[in-house]
Order: C-alpha cells, then structure tokens, then sequence
C-alpha cells in the first residue's frame, strides 16, 4: 500500500495544530496556526489527488 504523503503531513499537522491550541507560549500558538494553515492546505491536496486518481486497469 502506497502512502499518500500529503494526507499524512497534513494529518500530523493538524494534530500539532490541536494540541497547541492549549499551550499559554505565543511561540507555540503562532507555530500551531502557521502548521494549521499548512494542514489545511495539505490535506486539500491529498483529497483532490485520491478523487482525481484513475481507477487501474484489472489485468
């Protein structure tokens, strides 16, 4: 099984993104909603690649 990296950066940000979400640090908070943004974006990328990908051909 292939994994679809896009999908797993963005996933794994997002979760960065939540956790910080409860950190006092502006630090933290300002890296949390950069990381947020970019989860945000890769996860968009990873969807439209796994609906626009073609169906293989069954030998």
């Amino acid at each position: 099984m292939k994994i679809d990296w896009y999908l797993f950066i963005g996933s794994l940000f997002l979760l960065v993104f939540i956790v910080t979400r409860w950190v006092d640090s502006s630090f933290w908070n300002g890296l949390g909603v950069g990381l947020g943004l970019v989860s945000l974006l890769a996860l968009g990328v990873g969807i439209s690649n796994l609906r626009n990908k073609k169906p293989r051909a069954q030998p």
